[in-house]
C-alpha cells in the first residue's frame, strides 16, 4: 500500500471540505513505523501523526478469533465482554473487525469498521483518518462543521475531533476512495541514514511530501 498516497489523498480531501487550509497539506510532519502498534496524531510544532503501517483488522475469520470467542464467552457479562463479543459475532459471519474507541465504537459513521478480511486498504485508510483528524483538530484553529461551530483548542477524542474524523472517514472510507491508493510493499521505506534508537521510526521530521513510502 502506498501511505504517501493515502495520507495525501486525506489531506486533499481536508482542504476540499474547507477543515484546513491550501498550505496546510505541506506543513504536516510524518513519522512512519515498520511495525504494528500505537499511532498518534496532534501538535508537534505543527501538524504531526506517528503511524504504525502494519495495521491490520483487529479481528478476522480464523483460529484467533475463535480463541477470543471462548475467551470472551467465559467472562462475567459486562460492557467490554459484550462489546467484544459483539464484534466477534460479525467475524463469525465472515467480515473482519476494525476497533474504535468505546465511546464510538456503535457510531454506524465513525465507529468499528467491518470490512471484507482480505482489503488489506480499509483498516490503514481508517486509522490514517483518525489521526490526520486529531492534527486538523489541534493545529487548524476554529471550525464550523455542518453548521456547528467548534473552537480553537483541540478536543482530544471529543466533538470536534469527532466532526472531523467524520468528515474525513466518510468521504475517503465509506465511498471505498481510499481503494485507488496502488499496491506497494510497505516495508520498503527507506532507512535513515544513521540508525534510529530502539525501534522508533525509519523516517522522522520529514515533510509529507519528501516521505518516501
Amino acid at each position: 500500500m502506498n501511505i504517501k498516497k493515502m495520507i495525501r489523498d486525506i489531506s486533499q480531501i481536508a482542504v476540499a471540505e474547507g477543515l484546513v487550509n491550501a498550505s496546510w497539506p505541506a506543513r504536516l510532519q510524518v513519522k512512519l513505523r515498520d511495525k504494528r502498534g500505537t499511532s498518534r496524531g496532534g501538535d508537534n510544532n505543527g501538524p504531526w501523526i506517528s503511524i504504525a503501517t502494519r495495521e491490520v483488522w483487529w479481528f478476522k475469520p480464523g483460529p484467533e478469533a475463535d480463541k477470543a470467542v471462548c475467551y470472551y464467552a467465559a467472562q462475567p457479562s459486562g460492557k467490554k465482554t459484550d462489546r467484544m463479543l459483539r464484534r466477534l459475532a460479525k467475524v463469525s459471519k465472515g467480515r473482519a473487525v476494525w476497533c474504535e474507541y468505546p465511546s464510538i465504537a456503535k457510531d454506524p459513521e465513525i465507529g468499528d469498521l467491518v470490512g471484507d478480511p482480505d482489503d488489506k486498504l480499509a483498516p490503514i485508510a481508517a486509522l490514517l483518518c483518525h489521526e490526520i483528524a486529531h492534527a486538523i483538530d489541534y493545529t487548524s484553529g476554529a471550525q464550523t462543521i455542518d453548521g456547528r461551530e467548534y473552537g480553537v483548542m483541540g478536543s482530544s477524542h471529543r466533538r470536534k475531533w469527532q466532526a472531523i474524523y467524520r468528515v474525513l472517514r466518510n468521504a475517503y472510507v465509506a465511498t471505498g476512495e481510499y481503494k485507488a491508493a496502488p499496491i506497494n510493499n510497505v516495508t520498503a521505506l527507506p532507512v535513515a541514514t544513521t540508525k534510529a534508537p530502539d525501534d522508533r521510526a525509519l523516517t522522522i521530521g520529514l515533510p509529507l511530501f519528501d516521505i518516501a513510502a
